[in-house]
């Protein structure tokens, strides 16, 4: 099975599973937690540290690995898996990952450069 096959075969379970999301009131529920806890952060937040907002809160009655399922099926959230510059994050549609990927790169080719830390405001 080539890999193009394997993310074919996940997008249709995807597809699937969406449809099922759509009129569930649960997981609707868990898609409006997830979009205001990361439009309270910013819009972007790694993927581990959205779930466990989302499981320390008490509200839902899912796994880790349930919550993530369902918000990598919703349109509104956007998960960035592939790339090498950027950890597995969540993010709200307004922020695209080109922009994040050259702000990480921007970020590090000046701490390279610099060769030292520094304060965040003398940074920004």
């Amino acid at each position: 099975m080539t890999r193009e096959r394997i993310r074919q075969i996940e997008t249709q379970a995807l597809m699937r599973f969406r449809r099922l999301i759509v009129g569930n009131q649960k997981y609707m529920e868990v898609l409006q937690e997830a979009k205001r806890t990361l439009d309270s952060h910013g819009g972007f937040l790694l993927e581990d540290i959205l779930i466990s907002k989302l499981v320390n809160k008490n509200m839902f009655k899912f796994t880790k690995q349930e919550l993530k399922l369902i918000l990598v099926s919703d349109f509104d959230v956007s998960f960035l898996k592939r790339n090498k510059y950027i950890n597995r994050s969540f993010y709200l549609e307004p922020l695209y990952e080109d922009l994040l990927t050259k702000m990480t790169l921007f970020i590090r080719d000046y701490f390279v450069t610099r060769n030292s830390s520094q304060d965040l405001y003398e940074f920004i």
